[in-house]
Parts: structure tokens; sequence; C-alpha cells
């Protein structure tokens, strides 16, 4: 009796493990999309050859970049940037699509309280348009209990409702 229960509590963090990963895509796939991204917003921000509109209000900005293919007269990828403030808080968002399908999405947070700053942000990854990953840093909605990770695509349809 003994050893079955001390091989179940061996086994045990395998199992959770393995369990996770149905969800989860690892390191190096999280690291893949982000690199993408990363490497699109620089275009967007230092190249002439792109469309970009931005809409401000008081207290709300949204930026559209996209790209074509000069091969594929289609829209190749959209990244979709929004920001607001509201006292101590600022939030960002960002979304970034290829040929029309979520692929990556990012939440932060950043809240000033005189001399400290708390920053949280949710990083969400997306195949075929279905969430498959995330990653969080720091305290934030993540932390919620009634928090469902599948509100940013919710989220990201609102967005699209403002262009």
């Amino acid at each position: 009796m003994t050893n079955k229960i001390l091989l179940v509590f061996l086994l045990s963090p395998t199992l959770m493990v393995n369990a996770q990963e149905d969800f989860g895509r690892g390191e190096t796939f999280r690291k893949e999309v982000i690199t993408e991204v990363h490497n699109q917003l620089r275009l967007c921000d230092f190249e002439d050859d792109f469309s970009i509109s931005e809409v401000k209000t008081t207290h709300e900005t949204f930026q559209i970049c996209e790209f074509t293919d000069v091969c594929d007269p289609g829209t190749y990828f959209k990244i979709y940037k929004a920001g607001f403030y509201e006292t101590p808080d600022k939030y960002q968002e960002l979304y970034f699509t290829k040929r029309d399908t979520l692929i990556f999405a990012r939440e932060t947070k950043l809240s000033i309280f005189g001399n400290d700053t708390i920053i949280w942000s949710c990083d969400y990854f997306f195949e075929k348009g279905a969430l498959v990953d995330f990653s969080s840093l720091g305290h934030g909605k993540t932390e919620e209990e009634d928090w469902n990770p599948e509100s940013i695509i919710t989220q990201f349809k609102e967005r699209l409702g403002q262009q």
C-alpha cells in the first residue's frame, strides 16, 4: 500500500505537466511568435511602405498598421494597437493578425502610484484563430477567480468594431 501511494505521489507532477502541455505550446513556440511580432512592429515604426491610421479621443488611441504582399492582393498582416489612461492606470492592447486570423495578443496595465509602478501583462498565442497558450507577468486580472483567457477574443472583436 505504501509503495502504491509513493508511486502515485511521484507520478502526479508528471501527469499534471503532461495535462498542461495539451493546452500550452511551449517556450519555443512562444518565442517564434513574439519574434515575428517584434519584427513586424519594427517595420510599422520605421518603414514608409505601409498604411497606418490612428484615431485619437480624449483618453484613448487606436492604431492600425497593415502590410500587403506584392504577390497577393489581400492584406498579409495587421497590427492593432490601442491604449487608454484611467488614473492611475495606463492600459495598452496589441493584436497581431496574419491574413485576418488572430495570431497574437498582448494586454498591459501600468499602474503608477507616486514613485511606485506596478506592471501586469499577458501574452496570448493563437493557432487558426483559437487560443492555444498564454503567459502572464505580474499581478493582475489573470489571478482573479472568474478570469477567462478566451475573453481576449471578444475584446479583439470589439476593437475591430471600432475601426
